[in-house]
């Protein structure tokens, strides 16, 4: 990943809180980005880059990895089974989408690469569609349709009665339309003849005019050819079937030299296994190396003997390298996850205990809300204290109509009560479900990690099946320390016998070879290889002479094979012209009498055209008086419709208008909870006119009505900051992403201080609330990351910030 001065980049996300801090252009933003399911780009990654991406959701594991090496491969793992087959991006991006709900374009505006005060209103407009459960366009486009049929209706019957009257004077006289009867009856009768003797153009005069400059262009082609292959042919040389001979006795001579070669090869082969034998074996004897071996394989015993496991087990260096680079990792797994043997630490009691904290927080609400109806209500009381407000007409009694001892003293009872109730009940178990929802969370982590480990470690499997076995991880993780030692001292002891086998090994190999070689002499087997040598390069010099020899031979031969073929194409060629010339003087026969035939079909058409247009024109003056009183009635219904679903009084401007103002209202929620003074979103509008649709344009309120903005791109930039952030966080909901993870990049950067550190209580309250699992934040304030206190924290470069005191403690970078 393009990060400046980084090569290597791991990150290990083990809090609902993460904070990327680094001065300007370090590179967070980019990080911020590669944090998602999205598929790596190669212009973002140097070449040979990978990013993989390795993480939980909705109680699946995935790992998701593209790799920038050459060609740009991509995969995507889930529950250990790979779904990107082909490894392509497309399948990558639609893999992401089926299972994250996460696109390129929908990453823009999760990320804030996209906002809200900068979208067009094509584009707001284009986002609220998708973010409805309905899409309106058909609707607007209907209605729209039948606007303009009813003001087509109108206009229509205008225009009909208008032509009516035109029409009407263009019906033809009687006699006229029997002379031109007549005219039709004679040239159909000429035309009868003639079609008995027309025949079809079959051929294109075109593309025979190109075949014939292909057939000439052909022609010359292979007579040039012809030409430089007699320059090349040696005719005085053999005669063909001399040349068959030739290559006949030659085949037969590189056979037989082929064959004593090869028998020389066989031969210099094993003596040279012999040589290679007696100057490995050395000095030894077969009796000392049979004692060697008897020594190792009693060693061997010894050794399987000292493994718990009784049995060697598969690459044991391959895997005590994989349990050394682990074993770190799973001591403080073993140290720090608590014992688990009654199952406390169960999905099931997890979510139990979060049924009865939502249950707890909600009781504690409404006896909150209680207390402050009741203190309000002890507060007004004590205000109309001593001020009487009526008077009795019969004995002039002064006295107040909202005051009393009594109900002063119930209300200040039932207000102790219930704050006595929250102090000694409620808080206290709501603090002790907090724990245990902190402690199961703490505990499924390290269990996830724990199974990575192994998931990741296959090598160790006689290990793992041994931890599993004694239920180490769950009911005595405290021995787990102890177990791992024992672990490691089997597999340094499997490495030891995996070493002595390749000795028994050895030891047997060259034991046999002795046994084959016998009582041969070194020196006179190298005397003898060395004529063998000799004897080889003789004959393959032979082979090479004669090979040389059939390939001049049948060179010539192919010469004058292809020269006949040439010949004979050339015969062919000509056949073809003469063919193609025939072919066109018929062409051109067919083509004049053809036309003739069309001149008199084109003369006959005009007089059936005459006749059939008189007698149309009756029938148009007859129907155009029925279509303006069908039209009348259509004007009628059109307008009935038109009303019924109208954008501005009809059912459209109940359905689209109506979800757009909701969201505008969640919106304002958000930035009630940030902004010190009244600021509010309101709803787009209808476009005056014709053009039957929103204007998508969100006016402003700063302060009271009589000072707004007409759309929020026009507002200050803090302003532009806290409306983008208020449509991502409603957004995200209707795009199904609720459980997905909130990006804040360089959030609160145009805020002042005190907006800055409202923002961050409320991302705080999110995150509290569980209303997303995780928060991945980009800054450089310390206003902002300051309140943050339990969060991780990847620092790029301190360079002008202040940083916190542990940092990094989850990234390794290089």
């Amino acid at each position: 990943m393009l990060l400046n001065g980084v090569d290597h980049f791991e990150m290990k996300l083990d809090s609902p809180l993460q904070l990327i801090l680094g001065t300007n252009g370090s590179g967070k933003s980019s990080l911020l980005w590669e944090l998602s399911p999205v598929p790596g780009s190669a212009s973002d990654f140097t070449p040979g880059g990978r990013k993989v991406i390795e993480l939980e959701h909705q109680g699946r594991h995935y790992i998701l990895t593209s790799t920038f090496s050459g060609k740009q491969e991509h995969s995507f793992i889930m529950e250990s089974e790979e779904l990107n087959q082909g490894g392509t991006i497309t399948v990558q991006k639609e893999l992401v989408k089926e299972h994250f709900k996460i696109t390129n374009e929908i990453q823009e505006l999760v990320s804030g690469r996209e906002t809200f005060d900068a979208m067009s209103t094509a584009r707001r407009k284009e986002w609220f569609l998708r973010l409805c459960d309905v899409n309106y366009d058909y609707a607007l486009g209907i209605y729209g349709q039948l606007k303009a049929a009813h003001r087509d209706r109108s206009g229509a019957i205008r225009l009909e009665k208008k032509a009516l009257v035109v029409e009407s004077e263009k019906l033809l006289q009687d006699d006229e339309v029997a002379r031109i009867s007549q005219e039709t009856k004679a040239l159909h009768e000429c035309l009868s003849q003639l079609l008995e003797h027309r025949k079809p153009v079959e051929s294109d005069l075109t593309l025979m005019s190109i075949e014939n400059d292909r057939l000439d262009k052909a022609l010359i082609s292979l007579t040039h050819q012809f030409s430089d292959l007699n320059n090349k042919i040696n005719s005085r040389e053999h005669s063909d079937a001399e040349l068959v001979d030739l290559i006949d006795e030659t085949n037969a001579q590189i056979v037989s030299f082929s064959t004593q070669i090869s028998m020389l090869a066989g031969q210099h082969e094993k003596a040279a296994q012999k040589i290679s034998v007696l100057q490995r074996t050395g000095e030894n004897t077969l009796a000392s190396l049979e004692s060697d071996l008897i020594a190792i394989k009693d060693q061997i015993a010894q050794e399987s003997s000292k493994s718990f496991l009784n049995a060697a087990i598969e690459a044991p260096e391959s895997a005590y390298a994989a349990f050394s680079s682990i074993k770190a990792s799973l001591s403080s797994i073993f140290s720090d996850i608590p014992n688990n043997g009654k199952k406390q630490y169960s999905q099931a009691a997890l979510q139990k205990g979060r049924e009865e904290l939502a249950a707890l927080t909600k009781l504690k609400d409404n006896q909150l809300e209680s207390i402050s109806e009741k203190k309000a209500s002890l507060s007004h009381m004590r205000d109309h204290m001593g001020k009487p407000d009526a008077t009795c007409p019969k004995c002039q009694h002064s006295f107040s109509l909202v005051y009393s001892e009594e109900r002063l003293f119930a209300l200040t009872q039932a207000v102790a009560i219930l704050e006595e109730k929250l102090q000694s009940e409620i808080y206290p178990k709501i603090a002790e479900l907090e724990l245990y929802i902190e402690q199961c969370a703490q505990y499924g982590l390290l269990f996830r990690q724990f199974h990575q480990l192994q998931s990741g470690s296959p090598l160790l499997k006689a290990y793992w099946d041994y931890l599993a076995e004694k239920k180490t991880l769950s009911n005595s993780p405290e021995q787990g320390v102890m177990e791992l030692e024992k672990i490691e001292q089997d597999l340094l002891l499997q490495v030891k016998m995996q070493e002595t086998l390749k000795k028994s090994v050895l030891i047997t190999e060259n034991l046999e070879l002795l046994k084959s070689v016998g009582d041969t002499n070194l020196n006179e087997l190298v005397e003898q290889n060395a004529q063998i040598e000799q004897d080889l390069a003789d004959k393959t010099q032979q082979l090479q002479t004669v090979q040389a020899q059939n390939t001049h031979y049948k060179n010539q031969f192919a010469l004058r094979r292809e020269a006949l073929n040439l010949r004979k194409s050339i015969h062919k060629t000509i056949l073809a012209k003469r063919t193609l010339l025939t072919e066109e003087t018929e062409h051109n026969r067919r083509s004049i009498f053809n036309q003739l035939i069309r001149d008199l079909q084109s003369a006959l058409a005009s007089r059936e055209y005459a006749l059939s247009a008189a007698n149309h024109q009756r029938q148009l003056v007859q129907e155009m008086a029925l279509k303006i009183e069908r039209l009348s009635q259509e004007e009628n219904a059109l307008a009935i419709l038109v009303k019924e679903l109208s954008p501005t009084e009809g059912l459209i401007a109940e359905g689209i208008l109506g979800f757009i103002k909701n969201f505008c209202d969640q919106m304002n929620e958000f930035i009630q909870r940030v902004w010190s003074y009244p600021l509010m979103v309101k709803s787009c509008e209808v476009v005056d006119g014709d053009s039957l649709d929103l204007d998508y344009r969100f006016p402003l309120v700063v302060g009271d009505a009589e000072n707004t903005v007409s759309d929020v791109a026009k507002g200050s930039t803090g302003m532009h900051e806290i409306v983008n952030l208020a449509f991502r966080l409603t957004a995200l909901p209707y795009l199904g992403l609720e459980d997905s993870g909130l990006y804040l990049d360089e959030f609160g950067a145009s805020f002042d201080k005190d907006h800055r550190t409202a923002a961050s209580l409320m991302i705080r309250n999110l995150i509290e609330q569980q209303t997303f699992p995780q928060v991945l934040a980009v800054s450089h304030y310390q206003d902002v990351y300051g309140v943050f206190t339990d969060a991780q924290v990847c620092v790029l470069n301190d360079t002008n910030i202040l940083v916190p005191k542990n940092f990094n403690e989850h990234v390794i970078v290089y």
